[in-house]
């Protein structure tokens, strides 16, 4: 290695995610980013128009591990190894499944909020589990999850959103 940095952000296609993976890019790493089938590559697409030698694109499924598996096939030929790994992937609303924020109580739909809590909070145990050991080479590894300031219950003095509220926290 050149001493150029290889990050690895998941959910990187809007948001947080996005922006940390351009400003990566612009600094000069490898990056490779996590999506669903269902994101919007249009921001990414544009920057791998820019930087087709150092970003790299990977479909993962939260629903599928063998998805990982071929995720950490694809970097490990690539690069053999990770200095960061940023797990940015949430929800607190997707129309794509009906989940929406609940306001009320009486909103609580307990397997909308099962599928909050395994994008919000296990998605990154997957990345730990199966992106941890890629780090254990880097001389100055970081593993980040990002959560939300919503996530702390001492905060909590609206009440609402419960299962965003209950993921983030558990993360």
């Amino acid at each position: 290695m050149n001493g150029t940095l290889r990050v690895l952000i998941g959910g990187g296609t809007s948001g947080i995610g996005l922006a940390l993976v351009s400003n990566y890019l612009y600094q000069g790493c490898k990056v490779f980013v996590t999506c669903q089938a269902s994101s919007d590559l249009t921001f990414l697409n544009e920057l791998k128009k820019q930087f087709s030698a150092t970003l790299f694109i990977l479909e993962i499924n939260l629903d599928d591990e063998k998805s990982f598996e071929t995720a950490t096939a694809a970097i490990d030929s690539e690069v053999g190894g990770l200095d960061i790994v940023i797990n940015c992937i949430g929800v607190l609303h997707n129309e794509h499944e009906n989940i929406v924020p609940e306001r009320r109580l009486s909103e609580f739909n307990p397997e909308k909020s099962l599928k909050v809590f395994q994008i919000n909070s296990l998605s990154t145990l997957l990345f730990a589990k199966h992106f941890g050991t890629f780090l254990k080479d880097s001389k100055h590894p970081i593993f980040v999850a990002v959560s939300s300031k919503v996530g702390i219950i001492a905060d909590n003095k609206m009440g609402g959103w419960y299962s965003y509220r209950m993921s983030k926290a558990a993360l």
